[in-house]
């Protein structure tokens, strides 16, 4: 039951208040910025499949920016810009996956169905998530043969942290038709999701901050 999935994800994230259009304060405006190419976002982090939901996530933020043309590639015309992102692990690799919680099941916690007659054992409950998103804003990336004064500028440069927590393990009771403890099959649907949220929420930090 995907509500039944939904539950057991936990997140650490602050409420989204959704997209604004960029004012007149922006660090488009204030760099007169007329266009932007957003590139792929680059994954080099520890985890696989999932530079595509930050990379969305920042196309829509920005598609709500006012006086903004996102384009598919540079031309080298003046006031153009480049945005581009990476996703990056901790500096210890070790830190990527954390074990948050732990729960022990034996017979005595009523998961009978789970464990048949083997001994107690503890499961890994809850596991935390840490990376970062690395963002680079220039403008006029391209140098112009006819604007030869032009020179690239790195307006903006920023790491935005990324974490979350996520439970890996379903609690059905001990019941006769109960499943019991279960590792689902399903944890990479719940992985998936964790991250499209984890990627809202820090495009919004991302959109926000070139407001300031």
């Amino acid at each position: 039951c995907m509500q039944v999935l939904m539950f057991l994800i936990v997140l650490l994230f602050h409420s989204c208040a959704g997209y604004k259009p960029v004012g007149v304060n922006s660090i488009f405006k204030k760099n007169s910025i007329n266009s932007v190419v957003i590139y792929q976002t680059e994954n080099d982090s520890s985890y696989y499949n999932v530079a595509h939901y930050f990379s969305s996530s920042i196309i829509r933020g920005l598609a709500e920016v006012g006086d903004i043309t996102i384009k598919n590639e540079l031309d080298g015309s003046i006031n153009e810009s480049v945005l581009s992102t990476r996703l990056i692990s901790s500096l210890d690799p070790s830190d990527a996956v954390t074990t948050e919680a732990m729960k022990f099941i034996d017979k005595s916690t009523g998961y009978e169905s789970s464990i048949g007659t083997r001994d107690g054992f503890y499961i890994n409950y809850q596991l935390g998530y840490a990376l970062a998103l690395e963002v680079v804003l220039i403008k006029n990336p391209k140098r112009n043969a006819d604007n030869k004064k032009v020179a690239p500028e790195v307006l903006f440069k920023r790491i935005f942290p990324v974490s979350f927590k996520l439970n890996n393990v379903a609690f059905t009771g001990g019941g006769a038709d109960s499943q019991g403890a279960t590792n689902f099959v399903m944890n990479e649907s719940l992985r998936e999701k964790a991250f499209e949220i984890a990627a809202l929420e820090v495009a919004d930090k991302v959109r926000r901050s070139f407001e300031n």
